[in-house]
């Protein structure tokens, strides 16, 4: 059997083209030569073809094969009809809820070869609320987005008062910019971000000091709604140039929505490789969901 590596060492690249048509697709070539796979569609836009990859790149390791005899016997498109989905498989790993120094509950993921794979960020007051965050970790884990910026990337996420926001995100772990307001429903964030990437090229955003001296840039909209805005900087010029990179990686940054959870590589355990940290994740995907629960005296 292929391990987590030798699935990741691909021979093929997913290419992004715009059609005769002027519509936007994706392919999947072999080194050969041959397509492999491809887009049924056409988009107006890059980045709706670019979220279709990464849904090509999470679903397709592990996706079950149904043989349909004809093409008249197809299940509908848009529907879960012959879905034929893989059983659950038996978790490798177990948690274990102990008590730790400070008297907080707190968990961790052991796998069968005595490896601590995930643990607890934090602390709980009570049994009851560990054991709520494991059932919540076992729900969100395995549909849990990679947030992978490569270079940049374009977060949605809820803020505390559950409004929709979001941040363009560079790999190295800064923040280019976010969303000055907060938006009622992912809809509407997702429309505000497609109107920004269309015209970001032209738009007029203003570089202001503020009142404790450092410089920021924004853009504003109707009734002076600030749809963009950044962090501070030390300089004008140091804001200038930061306006000059969202210019440059806003209309190509791939959109990721993180919705419940999602995996984001800066863990406090060291890895050898950034291969590694992907490798570790796939293992807590695989056997979080459905592994036993033990308590222990530690």
């Amino acid at each position: 059997m292929a391990g987590i590596e030798d699935l990741r060492t691909s021979e093929s690249q997913f290419e992004f083209y715009e059609d005769r048509g002027g519509q936007w697709r994706w392919r999947l070539r072999h080194r050969s030569g041959d397509v492999i796979a491809a887009s049924n569609r056409g988009h107006d836009q890059q980045h709706p073809v670019q979220t279709g990859v990464r849904a090509v790149r999470r679903d397709a390791l592990g996706a079950t094969t149904l043989l349909v005899e004809s093409e008249d016997e197809l299940p509908e498109e848009g529907t879960s009809d012959g879905m034929v989905l893989p059983d659950q498989t038996e978790s490798q790993a177990t948690f274990e809820v102990y008590v730790g120094e400070g008297d907080d509950h707190r968990w961790r993921l052991i796998h069968d070869n005595g490896n601590i794979i995930a643990n607890a960020a934090q602390g709980y007051a009570s049994r009851s609320g560990v054991e709520h965050s494991i059932e919540a970790i076992r729900g969100y884990v395995g549909p849990a987005e990679y947030l992978q910026p490569d270079p940049t990337a374009i977060e949605i996420y809820r803020d505390e008062e559950d409004k929709f926001r979001w941040r363009l995100m560079h790999k190295n772990g800064s923040i280019l910019g976010g969303s000055g307001d907060g938006y009622t429903s992912g809809s509407e964030v997702r429309e505000a971000i497609d109107e920004l990437r269309d015209g970001i090229d032209e738009a007029d955003i203003e570089v202001y000091e503020d009142e404790n001296g450092a410089f920021r840039w924004r853009l504003r909209g109707d009734e002076e709604k600030v749809k963009f805005d950044s962090t501070g900087y030390e300089s004008r010029r140091g804001a200038e140039d930061a306006v000059e990179r969202v210019r440059t990686f806003l209309p190509e940054a791939d959109l990721i929505d993180i919705g419940q959870a999602a995996f984001e590589a800066n863990g406090t355990q060291g890895y050898a490789s950034r291969t590694d940290v992907w490798d570790g994740i796939e293992s807590v995907k695989r056997n979080a969901p459905n592994a036993p629960l033990e308590e222990t005296d530690e």
